[in-house]
């Protein structure tokens, strides 16, 4: 069922506690973050780790995210914890970006697939907050979706995937970033981004002072597994690519005489095109936050095929080519 707190912002106490007695009792919830909602349990019980697992259909061998509710709790997860961690946990937690770091023995093998690394963050959402320091543990909170499919960015999202499924689906609104967390990895030589978002390799080396290696500079054989790195993720049910600007009003003109198409672009439609066109805009950060939004609206058309426009190869752009990219096929 949908959970609507009379504020977006705060659950009241009633509601606070029984979320928290759902959680104790190994149950999984839905709660909204800034980046997607997400499918949280108790990240130190394995039954309840397991749920998230089967509801999502995830493959046992794709790693968790932990999201703690204070900086103090790395130490609870991660040792050997590098001071390049502590400084952007202080710029930017609460907030969207996760660190790779070596696990503590409290992390079980199943958060991580048997890796040696656990990946944390701290979430900024107000009500995923509140119920991080109100509950005894951290919890892991993979994508509130079915494995592989659109991350969901309101709590009706959750519902259309999972039903009744899910005991609570707190409603804290639509998500203000939209896609998921950038996630660097402080355990190599040269701290690398494994996923990019929001955060940006230049804001990231604007904290730190250093160069940083982005997903496509290091070898990946090197790097930790983690949330999201498959090839194929983010995906629409409906046969998705991807076209560049300029071959975009040529390629949707030749594909409508034989399909029935969907665009998501950042050009205005086409006066010959007779389909749906919805807009991207031109600003990253609004773009992101409405990406998977417009994808879903898309998707539920049931159509042959969703034609995304290419973005620009920039870093603040990186989080959304990496999502539209993995959503998708080459044209």
């Amino acid at each position: 069922m949908i959970l609507t707190p009379q504020k977006k912002s705060k659950l009241t106490s009633n509601e606070l506690n029984r979320v928290i007695e759902t959680l104790q009792r190994g149950d999984v919830i839905a709660m909204p973050t800034e980046t997607v909602y997400g499918l949280a349990a108790d990240a130190e019980n394995l039954e309840a780790i397991k749920k998230i697992f089967a509801l999502k259909g995830r493959p046992i061998d794709h790693p968790l995210i932990l999201h703690i509710g204070d900086k103090k709790d790395l130490e609870k997860y991660a040792v050997n914890i590098p001071s390049f961690a502590l400084i952007l946990a202080d710029c930017i937690w609460p907030g969207p970006l996760t660190i790779v770091l070596k696990k503590s023995a409290r992390v079980s093998d199943l958060i991580t697939a048997n890796q040696d690394t656990v990946a944390i963050r701290m979430p900024s959402h107000p009500i995923a907050l509140q119920i991080l320091k109100n509950f005894a543990h951290g919890l892991v909170a993979p994508s509130a979706n079915k494995f592989g499919h659109i991350s969901p960015t309101t709590a009706q999202h959750v519902y259309d995937e999972f039903g009744e499924n899910i005991p609570i689906i707190i409603d804290g609104g639509s998500t203000k970033v939209g896609i998921e967390s950038t996630i660097l990895n402080l355990t190599s030589e040269v701290p690398t981004i494994l996923r990019p978002g929001i955060i940006s390799k230049k804001m990231l080396e604007n904290i730190l002072g250093i160069k940083i290696l982005s997903n496509n500079e290091a070898p990946i054989k090197n790097q930790p597994k983690v949330s999201g790195s498959l090839k194929s993720h983010y995906a629409p049910k409906t046969k998705t690519i991807v076209i560049d600007g300029a071959k975009l009003k040529t390629g949707v003109n030749e594909l409508q005489k034989s399909k029935k198409i969907a665009v998501l672009s950042q050009q205005k439609k086409p006066a010959q095109f007779n389909g749906v066109w919805l807009i991207m805009s031109k600003n990253p950060n609004t773009a992101a936050q409405k990406l998977y939004k417009q994808l879903r609206e898309l998707d539920r058309l049931k159509l042959d095929l969703i034609i995304i426009e290419n973005v620009d190869d920039s870093d603040q752009w990186s989080g959304i080519k990496d999502r539209i990219t993995r959503a998708s096929v080459s044209f």
